[in-house]
């Protein structure tokens, strides 16, 4: 049963949280021996050793919200209280041997994230934090101990691949072809999946290769490739009821550092498209440049031509279509005759043809007015000399000429590369949970 980060939150029991002050003289040791009695204990020790070694002016404040501890002796005993009091549902489960803890993880995530002796902010790898390293071990934080159909509170208790239901008995997952609501409701190495009659029902994750539309379609390790997304769909047919499931990615492995990233991908992610920053395994691909040289690039359109005539940007011919061959959008693009209209020949208003052209009141100066007439008895009151004046519409283009997208390059030369960051032992581990996260242990499998 796969479990959320909310859980490793639970077994971290508040690694995360801080208190600030001044080191006394006399300094406490600090273990990371953890026991079923002593978990918060043990935590309250590393995070308070971390708060008076690291952190500094009002940085208590602005975790808490309260001024709540002035000594690490008294900040120790305070953070071991509110341990106990956000995860009172945790304890309760483990008072009833309903789950056990797995203290050998609960101790490499307390020892990664002890600051060590004069260090308080390292340049370092971000995958070799404790934040990064503990997420990487979050599934066996807890063990559920209840057998399927054995009464249980959360989802976290049921042992294997099962969840608590409300009946508040213990439900093995969904297998293939049942319907869900959630990838969570499915056995694992499964997801829950459209059909190609649109229903949801658990499938099997997607192998290297296989056709995709999300990062969870595919199998643990694997990322959907959004390469190209709204250039060249991948779709699935159902052949007996016409419907077509769009699924544009592909299931693919990450890279290395060192090695190469693509620059396939669009990069406007509020469009529906994707970076190429997953590819990497560390999450960060390097910029490359455009193969003719004229700068920086993170895909190939910021390497894009222009379009011969109307000056657009554009990746390839079909990106610049036809354009006004005359007519009053000269140069513009067009789909049909009627994009480039011409002017009427008094006011210079665009027009189709004559009929768009209404005869208006015009001086002897040849000024035209904004008044329409049928004749020029209907002009008089404007003054001597006006007279009704038909139009002609003049000069109505042609959508026929084709233009072409020239000056286009590729973006080459972006690799995957290891992201360094300074890191501050004060907030060790702070977005490893909310400060909601001991309400909301019911959900701990979502």
């Amino acid at each position: 049963m796969t479990v959320s980060k909310t859980l490793m939150a639970v077994m971290m029991v508040s690694v995360l949280i801080g208190a600030g002050g001044c080191r006394e003289e006399d300094e406490l040791k600090v273990s990371t021996n953890p026991t079923n009695d002593n978990v918060c204990g043990e935590a309250a020790e590393v995070v308070c050793h971390n708060a008076f070694q690291c952190c500094v002016g009002e940085e208590l404040e602005s975790i808490f919200g309260v001024e709540i501890t002035t000594t690490e002796k008294e900040c120790r005993r305070d953070v071991e209280l509110k341990c106990r009091q956000k995860y009172a549902k945790v304890f309760h489960s483990l008072e009833s041997q309903r789950i056990a803890l797995n203290l050998p993880r609960i101790k490499t995530c307390l020892t990664l994230a002890l600051a060590p002796d004069d260090v308080c902010f390292p340049y370092e790898s971000i995958n070799q934090t404790a934040d990064d390293v503990c997420d990487s071990v979050t599934e066996d934080m807890v063990q559920g101990l209840v057998a399927v159909d054995g009464a249980c509170e959360f989802d976290y208790e049921c042992s294997g691949e099962a969840i608590c239901t409300e009946a508040q008995r213990c439900k093995k997952l969904l297998g293939a072809g049942l319907e869900c609501s959630s990838d969570a409701q499915c056995l694992s190495a499964l997801h829950c999946g459209l059909t190609d009659d649109f229903e949801r029902v658990c499938m099997a994750d997607v192998a290297v290769g296989g056709a995709c539309a999300a990062d969870n379609e595919c199998v643990d390790g694997l990322y959907c490739n959004m390469a190209g997304v709204g250039m060249t769909p991948n779709t699935e047919t159902d052949s007996d009821t016409a419907v077509t499931v769009p699924r544009p990615g592909v299931c693919a492995g990450t890279v290395a550092n060192g090695e190469a990233c693509s620059a396939n991908y669009l990069s406007n992610t509020t469009t529906g498209n994707y970076t190429s920053d997953k590819e990497c395994q560390s999450g960060n691909c390097l910029p490359g440049t455009c193969a003719d040289g004229r700068g920086e690039c993170e895909t190939h359109a910021d390497c894009a031509g222009t379009c011969s005539i109307s000056g657009a940007e554009c990746m390839v011919n079909n990106d610049c279509g036809t354009v006004c061959s005359g007519g009053y959008y000269d140069g513009s693009q067009c789909d049909e005759a009627s994009d480039c209209p011409g002017t009427c020949s008094r006011t210079g208003t665009t027009c189709a043809d004559a009929t768009d052209c209404i005869a208006v009141c015009m001086s002897s100066e040849g000024i035209a007015s904004s008044y329409t007439c049928t004749s020029s008895t209907e002009c008089e009151s404007l003054g001597a000399g006006y007279t009704c004046a038909i139009q002609t519409c003049d000069g109505a283009g042609a959508c026929m000429a084709a233009e072409t997208c020239g000056g286009v390059s590729t973006c080459i030369g972006r690799t995957c590369a290891a992201e360094y960051y300074v890191q501050n032992y004060c907030y060790q581990g702070w977005n490893w949970f909310s400060t909601s996260a001991g309400t909301n242990l019911n959900s701990l499998s979502d």
